[in-house]
């Protein structure tokens, strides 16, 4: 009996340790489940796949692009007219 009596502070701690393990699970059982039908839909509609990956990838290399070139044109007072 004095077992179970000094056990009693542990129940709500194991409870929502439980119940963390749960949502971390599911949480992952989630986006393992989303992952796969996407996996699905691209293998099915690769050239809708394909377009999605150029939607994306286009702008961010061109902005990259862009921030390059202003970046090399753009004079520092370091590297100063010389003359």
């Amino acid at each position: 009996m004095t077992r179970r009596r000094d056990r009693r502070h542990l129940g709500p701690a194991r409870r929502a340790r439980r119940a963390a393990d749960h949502a971390r699970r599911s949480a992952v059982t989630g986006w393992r489940s989303a992952l796969r039908i996407a996996r699905r839909e691209a293998r099915r509609a690769r050239g809708r796949s394909a377009l999605v990956v150029a939607m994306i990838t286009m702008p961010v290399a061109a902005l990259a692009f862009a921030a390059v070139t202003q970046q090399t044109f753009q004079l520092t007072p370091a590297s100063g007219p010389t003359a």
